[in-house]
């Protein structure tokens, strides 16, 4: 599943722009990886085993923050408990080699928490994060879809750094 973003969505001459711009730029080979970078910066989270509930907030706070310095963006968390959520990035950090180019102000990765197309993650997102638009192409191209009850989500975090998707 590709939450509505199919290929007839995309405008050609932005895709185009972008691979000349990934091409012109030289980018090549990525300089590091997110634990490689955070481990040299000595950013380096804690476990999420050895984090009480009173300092887990202030953790996660300080995880996400660093990860944007990186130009590491995080998209649908609100759906996710903190402790859930601190330990999906640290695994993410963990166990992904996920290249970075941290002294390129015009890179960035985004890591989404509902991105592997699940049955369960598409009603995240159509409950959570579709905006009305999104939600009626859901319902025309799968009408027989059982389309959740939209609402706000249960754990919103406004201090997370926003970063547009990439289009």
């Amino acid at each position: 599943m590709n939450f509505g973003y199919e290929p007839e969505h995309a405008d050609a001459e932005k895709v185009n722009a972008f691979w000349e711009y990934v091409r012109g730029r030289g980018l090549g080979s990525p300089s590091t990886t997110i634990y490689a970078e955070m481990d040299r910066r000595g950013w380096f989270p804690a476990s999420p085993e050895a984090l009480n509930d009173e300092d887990l907030p202030a953790a996660l706070e300080r995880l996400v923050l660093d990860l944007s310095w990186l130009h590491v963006y995080l998209h649908a968390t609100d759906h996710l408990p903190d402790r859930e959520l601190y330990s999906q990035i640290f695994e993410h950090v963990h166990q992904n080699d996920t290249d970075l180019w941290p002294d390129d102000p015009g890179s960035a990765i985004s890591i989404s928490f509902i991105s592997h197309g699940t049955d369960e993650e598409l009603q995240i997102f159509l409950r959570y994060y579709a905006d009305e638009t999104e939600r009626e192409w859901w319902k025309e191209h799968y009408p027989g879809l059982n389309m959740p009850i939209a609402e706000l989500p249960p754990y919103p975090r406004p201090w997370v750094p926003d970063r547009p998707l990439f289009d």
